[in-house]
């Protein structure tokens, strides 16, 4: 437990700070009070950089502080854990309160950590998932263009009998034929309509046989 604060020195308010002598020592439960600007949370970030020994923000700081452990200065980390929960600890775990405030607070640099990484990964996911909702609708656009292609192929077929298999022909029996053609080939103007000029010629009735008739001679000798 910390039991007194000795030195502080080029720590905001606490610039060149020295305890009176007649200044007791810690208790158990501690209450230190004061108005705004009189150094509150400038003490609170003292105590939050006991741990790791130094403050990111104040290069030149310089402590003593006295604990049942030991006493500590600048450049000692202190063994326990401190919990610091000042207006830093919320704007780096929860967000500031004149902004927009995080729907999931997360408590903890590690915890922080994985919300980060969570963050991209819903990012990622996001991404994807617009990505794939394009492809899927490239994908149905096609198809469709497909279908009308293949509807369009089977009217012509039909429409290129004459009719006669203009009712029956429909765009399932165009995809069937098309999927059994073993090399498929552009046809020219020239050779499509010699196709369709085929395809045209209706087969007519069956011819009954021809019957030679009999012919007879008349002899005149």
């Amino acid at each position: 437990m910390l039991t007194q604060i000795k030195k502080i020195k080029s720590l905001g308010v606490f610039d060149n700070y020295t305890a009176a002598v007649e200044l007791p020592a810690f208790g158990r439960f501690n209450v230190v009070y004061g108005e705004n600007g009189s150094g509150k949370t400038t003490l609170s970030r003292l105590l939050a950089c006991l741990e790791a020994g130094s403050h990111p923000d104040h290069p030149d700081l310089e402590y003593a502080v006295d604990s049942q452990s030991g006493a500590l200065t600048h450049g000692t980390k202190y063994l326990r854990g401190v919990r610091v929960f000042n207006s830093d600890f919320v704007e780096a775990n929860i967000g500031r309160f004149e902004g927009p405030l995080r729907h999931i607070l997360i408590i903890g640099e590690e915890n922080k950590a994985v919300a980060e990484e969570l963050k991209t990964e819903i990012a990622t996911r996001e991404d994807r998932t617009r990505t794939i909702a394009a492809l899927s609708a490239s994908v149905a656009k096609i198809d469709s263009d497909k279908g009308k292609l293949f509807s369009q192929i089977a009217k012509t077929i039909g429409e290129a009998t004459s009719g006669a298999t203009l009712r029956s022909y429909r765009k399932p029996d165009a995809e069937s034929a098309f999927g059994k053609l073993q090399a498929a080939k552009l046809l020219t103007d020239a050779e499509l309509e010699a196709h369709r000029a085929t395809v045209r010629q209706e087969q007519m009735a069956a011819i009954s046989p021809l019957g030679i008739p009999s012919l007879g001679f008349v002899d005149k000798a």
